[in-house]
């Protein structure tokens, strides 16, 4: 996959901006596994200090409510760019995986050029979706 498509393209983004989208859905399965570790109980905080329990349990539910949301963001893209292809887009994407290594472990349900412009609207809609979302 290039990472730089033509401006004429419809889905077009800057080269740099594809690669902060790309690595943002990397971190996906790293969010996931720290959501499922986050108890609230570490005994001391950022700062070194030692901080009590309601404030080390706030910190923890903030830390996994931010990761949630990304994730949840992540997904809504997934399927809001194809219903059908979304949850391959989804593993697709998080995980790295090129179109070959979904035909072959996951059966996908579409050729390969379908599912590289699916790709490429997931990043053009994720990109905005973003902004959005920061907004």
């Amino acid at each position: 996959m290039k990472p730089e498509l033509s401006k004429k393209n419809e889905y077009w983004l800057p080269k740099h901006r594809y690669y902060e989208l790309k690595y943002f859905c990397l971190q996906y399965p790293y969010w996931k596994s720290i959501c499922n570790s986050i108890d609230g109980y570490a005994k001391i905080g950022y700062s070194g200090k030692r901080l009590s329990k309601s404030s080390r349990t706030e910190i923890a539910a903030s830390c996994r409510d931010q990761y949630i949301q990304s994730m949840k963001l992540i997904e809504k893209t997934a399927y809001l760019t194809d219903n059908l292809v979304g949850k391959y887009l989804l593993i697709g994407v998080t995980e790295n995986l090129s179109y070959d290594l979904l035909r072959t472990r996951y059966q996908i349900p579409c050729c390969r050029k379908h599912y590289y412009e699916l790709y490429r609207k997931f990043f053009y809609i994720l990109s905005y979706s973003q902004i959005l979302h920061c907004v």
